[in-house]
């Protein structure tokens, strides 16, 4: 019996949370592989985030609003903000 072929999910237009959560796993990539201190160009993050430029944009700047990602102005560089790296630190328990 022959099974369906998986649907092409690649047209389907992606909502703002999904975009934001693609944003942030971009950007925990490259700090966990790269570089803890690096950035990603939001030139560069149009063409990683599968998804139109208008809803990119948008998920950013809610991930800013809440404090979650931070953008260098000078750069236009997006990172993880302190609080986020500090919500995402090991937790050490003394025995």
């Amino acid at each position: 019996m022959m099974l369906p072929a998986p649907a092409d999910h690649s047209r389907r237009r992606r909502t703002h949370a999904e975009a934001a959560f693609d944003v942030l796993r971009t950007l925990l990539r490259g700090h966990m592989l790269w570089a803890a201190g690096g950035g990603l160009s939001l030139d560069s993050l149009s063409g990683l985030i599968d998804a139109p430029p208008a809803i990119v944009r948008s998920a950013v700047e809610r991930l800013i609003a809440d404090g979650v990602v931070s953008l260098h102005a000078a750069t236009s560089t997006l990172r993880l903000s302190a609080a986020t790296l500090h919500e995402m630190r090991p937790l050490v328990t003394l025995h």
